[in-house]
């Protein structure tokens, strides 16, 4: 997964996933690299429609420590 804010690739790891009824979620972390420490957590909320499609209900991300985006020029494309 690509962090376009910050122009870097992230590893996933889900540390706990659930499923109520029309509801499921994911809490896991990130890092770097596979196998590396994790340095932010996220949570991915979503809700099934009536239709039977799912869809994202709330993203949220937070890093361990501050980052700070790369220098202009560096990022994402």
């Amino acid at each position: 997964m690509m962090d376009r804010a910050f122009g870097r690739r992230l590893a996933l790891v889900a540390a706990c996933l659930g499923l109520a009824g029309d509801v499921g979620y994911i809490l896991a972390g990130c890092a770097s690299a596979p196998g590396a420490p994790d340095d932010g957590k996220f949570t991915l909320t979503l809700v099934r429609e009536a239709t039977g499609r799912w869809l994202i209900r709330s993203d949220m991300d937070h890093a361990n420590v501050r980052r700070t985006p790369p220098a202009e020029g560096q990022g994402p494309p």
